[in-house]
C-alpha cells in the first residue's frame, strides 16, 4: 500500500517538509551547540524561500500553504525558542524556580504566538503581497544572526523572543520582499551559515543589520508593487467605477493618450488605450492587485492625481 501523499505532493512540498525536519534537528542541536542550531535555522530560512521558487517553477498543490505554515512552526517557532531556553538554562542553572520559569515560559509564549500568527496567515494572508504582524522567518533570522554575531547574550535573547512574541500578532503590515531583495537576503544568510567567523563575523552582522532594518523600516518605507510602483518603477493609475476600484496593470511607462470605455470582460473590467509606447493595457480590480488588503484609489493620492490628469488631457 503506497503512502497517502504519493501523487498529491509536489517538489515544493518536499522542500517544505524537509524544512520542518530541519527545524527539529536545529532544536536538538541547540542542546549540543547553539551556534550550529543558529546556522541550521538560517538554512531553514533559505529553504523557506526556495520552496516558493520551486512552487512557481514546478507548480504548487492544495496542501502546500498548510504544509508551509506547519513547517514554519518547527523551524522558526520551536527552534529559536529552544535556543533561547537552553541558553538561559545554561546561564542561570536549574536551581532557581523563578529563573527557570522565565527561561522556559518566555520561549513557550513565543511558540504559542508563532503558531497563532501562522494560523492567521494561512487563513487570511496567503496569496497577498503583504501580511499583518512580523513574519516568523524574520524573527528567527534575527535571533539566529544575533547568536552567530556573538551578541546573543541570554538577557538579549529572552528580550528579543518576548518582543517578537508581541510583534508577531500585531496588526502592523509588512510587505513581502521583492525577488531581488529576497535573493540578496538569501545570499547573506548562506554566507553567514558557511563562513560565520570570516572577517570578524561580517556576514552574521550584515544579516542582522538587514533583518533589523526591514523589521523597523519595512512597514513604513519598503516599496510596494501595483499601487505606487511596479517592479520596473512605472507609475500606476487607479480609477473607481460603480463603487469598485480598478487599477491598470501593467502600469504604463508614459501617460495614456486615448482611453476607451470599460466593458465587462469575464466579470471584470478591462480597458484599452493607445500611446506612443503602448497599445493595450487591462484594468483589473484593485482587490486582485493588492490582494484585498483594504487599499483603494482614494488612499493613494498620487495615483488618483495621475488618473485625473490623464483623463483631462485625452
Amino acid at each position: 500500500m503506497k503512502p497517502r501523499f504519493v501523487g498529491r505532493l509536489g517538489m515544493a512540498d518536499v522542500v517544505t517538509v524537509a524544512n520542518a525536519a530541519l527545524g527539529f534537528v536545529a532544536a536538538v542541536a541547540a542542546t549540543l551547540d547553539i551556534q550550529i542550531a543558529a546556522r541550521l535555522i538560517l538554512v531553514g530560512a533559505i529553504a523557506d524561500g526556495l520552496d516558493g521558487v520551486v512552487a512557481r517553477k514546478r507548480g504548487s498543490t492544495p496542501a502546500g500553504e498548510y504544509l508551509d505554515s506547519m513547517a514554519d512552526v518547527a523551524s522558526f517557532g520551536v527552534a529559536p525558542a529552544a535556543i533561547t531556553a537552553i541558553a538561559a538554562i545554561e546561564t542561570w542553572g536549574r536551581t532557581d524556580p523563578l529563573l527557570l520559569g522565565i527561561a522556559v515560559g518566555v520561549p513557550a509564549v513565543y511558540v504559542a504566538m508563532a503558531v497563532t500568527r501562522l494560523g492567521l496567515y494561512t487563513a487570511y494572508d496567503v496569496g497577498h503581497d503583504e501580511t499583518e504582524g512580523v513574519q516568523t522567518t524574520l524573527a528567527a533570522t534575527v535571533i539566529a544572526a544575533a547568536v552567530l554575531a556573538g551578541v546573543g547574550e541570554t538577557s538579549l535573547l529572552l528580550a528579543g523572543i518576548a518582543v517578537f512574541a508581541v510583534l508577531m500578532v500585531t496588526t502592523v503590515t509588512y510587505p513581502d520582499l521583492h525577488a531581488q531583495d529576497a535573493t540578496v537576503m538569501g545570499l547573506i544568510q548562506a554566507l553567514a551559515v558557511l563562513v560565520p567567523d570570516l572577517w570578524g563575523r561580517v556576514f552574521p552582522f550584515a544579516l542582522l543589520f538587514l533583518a533589523c532594518g526591514y523589521l523597523l523600516l519595512g512597514p513604513r518605507f519598503y516599496w510596494r508593487d501595483y499601487l505606487d510602483w511596479d517592479g520596473l518603477g512605472w507609475a500606476s493609475v487607479c480609477q473607481t467605477l460603480n463603487g469598485e476600484d480598478f487599477i491598470r496593470y501593467p502600469p504604463p511607462e508614459t501617460p495614456p493618450q486615448v482611453f476607451d470605455s470599460l466593458p465587462a470582460v469575464n466579470g471584470e473590467a478591462s480597458a484599452s488605450y493607445q500611446s506612443d509606447a503602448h497599445v493595450l493595457s487591462d484594468y483589473i480590480p484593485i482587490s486582485a492587485a493588492s490582494s484585498g488588503t483594504g487599499r483603494s484609489c482614494a488612499a493613494t493620492s498620487s495615483n488618483s492625481a495621475a488618473w485625473s490628469s490623464a483623463m483631462s488631457n485625452p
